[in-house]
């Protein structure tokens, strides 16, 4: 009775091979279509693995400068939703009203809540210079 949600990030950092295939999107392609993949290992060569009840998750940057598109065979099976970045502005009311709930005048003191616009603007300065400087690559995409 149990169900599993797959979130697949950035699907357009595989590697394209020389036929130009994205091999670990081929599989995930498979374990789509026939709910279960089968294995390559020489001793279950062959043998079929079912697995039922996933739903599956995808996001990726628009393909170009670097960053490859997934494959029609692939695609089909997502409806893509189209989301640009929000800009600095918007970050820093939705971090602000987040603050201004946390920070109860009932609950804190004026120096407390005076902090909020400057935790809002650190917050934002450090994100800015972490993505800027941990850029993912295929080998290190958990930045």
């Amino acid at each position: 009775g149990k169900k599993m949600s797959v979130f697949l990030d950035d699907m357009s950092m595989p590697f394209v091979n020389l036929w130009g295939d994205q091999i670990t999107l081929e599989i995930t392609r498979q374990l789509i279509e026939a709910k279960g993949f089968y294995f390559l290992s020489k001793d279950e060569r062959g043998s079929f693995r079912q697995i039922e009840k996933l739903q599956f998750l995808g996001a990726m940057n628009h393909p170009g400068g670097g960053r490859n598109d997934i494959p029609h065979r692939l695609k089909r099976h997502f409806f893509s939703i189209n989301m640009t970045s929000p800009s600095t502005r918007s970050i820093e009311n939705i971090y602000g009203r987040i603050l201004t709930v946390l920070f109860n005048p009932k609950k804190y003191a004026a120096e407390v809540i005076n902090m909020k616009q400057f935790l809002v603007e650190a917050t934002i300065s450090i994100w800015d210079a972490v993505k800027r400087r941990l850029l993912p690559t295929p080998t290190k995409f958990h930045y």
